[in-house]
């Protein structure tokens, strides 16, 4: 197995653990709440597991701008999920959501000129076909 398949199989279980639960808050506590919560528990949970492993966590000055941006981009569009499964179920709106890929793909091929390999040619091809089915 190539290495880091298993945190990738790991993260892809933890995700669809989530959104259930994401999914059974919402529909109790409405969306603002459950989001709000599961997005300010992801910063302790970053601090706690960096401070086990004994690792900073650091970047760049130059990028820091690009770091805080790119963190309030991913908050907005996890509030606009959590605003979407409440009117629309979350089997239709949640395929949608995990379609960002195809953003940086589409992208990349644009601005970049970049050239799929054929597994991610497949990898597309599927997610084109999750998209279609839950819409």
């Amino acid at each position: 197995m190539a290495k880091g398949v298993q945190y990738a199989l790991i993260v892809m279980v933890g995700w669809g653990i989530l959104f259930v639960f994401i999914d059974v808050l919402v529909s109790r506590l409405d969306w603002f709440l459950p989001i709000l919560i599961i997005k300010a528990l992801g910063i302790p949970f970053i601090l706690a597991y960096s401070s086990a492993l004994k690792r900073s966590i650091s970047f760049p000055q130059n990028v820091g701008l690009f770091v805080v941006l790119g963190g309030i981009l991913e908050a907005i569009a996890f509030l606009a999920f959590g605003f979407g499964i409440t009117s629309e179920n979350t089997s239709i709106i949640a395929p949608i959501v995990f379609a960002f890929p195809a953003v940086t793909i589409i992208l990349a091929r644009i601005f970049f000129k970049e050239i799929l390999e054929l597994n991610q040619k497949i990898g597309v091809a599927v997610l084109s076909g999750l998209v279609l089915l839950s819409v």
